[in-house]
């Protein structure tokens, strides 16, 4: 969606920096075919220039940063977000239903590298071991 902006609250969380390269992904449910995860991703050019050369249609563009640009920080956020009538089509749930939000930023020394904006259909669980 070419010249769509960030998500209000990943603006928000990134202090406004402009974000130059979107990319966006819906995974689906090998069981049902229905999405299991949307994903809203932006690249900043200035800071992985190398990235307008990377062939995201072969890779995606979160395995391509994580084996080609290291990063010094980043800060991540969950919560819940309402299904915009967009996300519920995709991941094959309700305008309205909840779903689960993973906002993500990370940073190298040339500044912001990428923003996404994670849902996850309803049902979805995050396991972590400590």
């Amino acid at each position: 969606m070419p010249g769509h902006d960030p998500h209000p609250e990943a603006l928000e969380n990134l202090g406004q920096h402009e974000l130059s390269l979107e990319h966006r992904e819906a995974g689906a449910d090998a069981g049902s075919g229905a999405g299991r995860e949307g994903e809203d991703r932006w690249v900043r050019i200035d800071s992985v220039p190398e990235v307008l050369d990377a062939d995201l249609a072969s890779v995606s563009a979160n395995e391509w940063l994580v084996r080609n640009v290291p990063f010094v920080r980043g800060d991540i956020e969950f919560g819940a977000v309402a299904a915009s009538a967009m996300e519920a089509a995709a991941l094959g749930t309700s305008p309205g239903a909840a779903l689960f939000l993973v906002q993500r930023a990370t940073w190298n020394p040339r500044g912001l590298i990428t923003a996404v904006r994670l849902t996850y259909a309803p049902g979805y669980r995050m396991h972590a071991t400590l």
